[in-house]
């Protein structure tokens, strides 16, 4: 239960200071994202770099999942050099 809330304090950090700043106009969403979706990618986020000094490779290869999700959720355009195209 003590993790949990150092989670929650740190998610409710976050987030406090992104609300903030954006009320300011100092923070502008794109491609869909907006406030909520920040508060939830830090519940995410705090969890994950626990795993990543625990269990790296995992870590690894979930943010890599993870990573894939978020793009194609809010279809973020992707430049791929032409050399990785593959003519």
């Amino acid at each position: 239960m003590k993790v949990v809330f150092h989670y929650i304090q740190w998610v409710l950090i976050y987030g406090g200071t992104e609300y903030v700043l954006h009320m300011f106009g100092r923070i502008q969403y794109q491609y869909g994202w907006g406030f909520w979706w920040s508060l939830l990618f830090d519940c995410t986020m705090f969890p994950m770099l626990r795993l990543f000094s625990v269990k790296p490779l995992l870590a690894y290869l979930a943010s890599a999942v993870l990573t894939v999700f978020w793009v194609v959720l809010f279809k973020v355009p992707v430049n791929v050099p032409i050399e990785l195209r593959g003519s």
